[in-house]
Parts: structure tokens; sequence; C-alpha cells
């Protein structure tokens, strides 16, 4: 089996395609459709709200000046299965993650005893972090260090 991968300086690494000896096959979506590809890493620092899209799985930085809060929203769960999406604060605010591009009532945040539409780092510490892979339906939590908070209906 051959697995071809290449490194964009700005999309960082991509997997591009899987050959059993017979035809290429695109893994992670349509990348020219959609650009998503939950083999990508990639890093960004925000220092203001983002948006994010499909295509942005990695590590996020959240760094506001003085107790400023972060928001970052996720993008359609739908769009992105199989990404992962890892946050990682460094400035002591309660920055939040928030699923609002998703129909609203919709729980896009769970673990094994929450679920709802936003997820905040209540903690106000440097250095907590949370991973999320996309299931397609859900962002579930496989990890955190420090505390965070799943919240609203």
């Amino acid at each position: 089996m051959t697995i071809k991968v290449s490194f964009d300086k700005d999309k960082g690494l991509q997997q591009e395609s899987v050959s059993d000896g017979g035809e290429g096959v695109q893994i992670g979506g349509n990348k020219a459709d959609s650009g998503f590809s939950p083999m990508r890493l990639s890093t960004a620092a925000h220092t203001t709200d983002v948006t994010l899209a499909a295509h942005e799985t990695g590590v996020h930085t959240f760094q506001a000046a003085g107790v400023s809060r972060l928001a970052a929203t996720m993008p359609l769960a739908s769009s992105c299965p199989g990404g992962m999406f890892v946050f990682r604060t460094l400035s002591a605010a309660a920055h939040y993650l928030t699923c609002s591009q998703e129909t609203n009532g919709t729980l896009a945040f769970c673990d094994t005893s929450a679920s709802g539409s936003n997820l905040s780092f209540p903690g106000y510490a440097v250095g907590e972090s949370l991973i999320l892979q996309c299931d397609g339906i859900h962002y579930v939590v496989l990890g955190a260090s420090g505390s965070y908070a799943i919240s609203g209906t």
C-alpha cells in the first residue's frame, strides 16, 4: 500500500491519496470541493475571535490581551468527520468554543457525561488544553488538561 503525503507551508501536512496498486483513493473528502482532510496538521494562533472552517483542523492557541476572552466558532460537524481540533490557552481568560453555525438546539459538543452547544475553559489558567475529534455529528472530547465545561441547549 502506498500513502502519498505532501507538506504545504500554509496548510500543513496533507494526505493526498492511498493506492493499493490500482487506482488511488482520496482520503478525507474531495480537496477540490471542500479542502477538508482529517490528516491536516497545522497550528494557528488566535488573538481575536475566529470562525473556523472545516479544513482548519489542527492546533489552535488562544492568547488575548489582559483578561479578554476569545471565542472560536466551530464549523458544521457534518463538514469535517474525522477532523481533530486541539485548543490551548496561552492567556488566563475564560476562552470558549461555540457551535452556533449548527441548527439552533444542536448539542454538538459532548463527552462521557454532558452535551451542549458551548464549551468553555472556566479555569482562567494558562496552558489548559482540549482535544476534540469530530464524528460528523458531534465534537467529542478525547482529552483535556485543566478544566472545561460543556453547556448550552
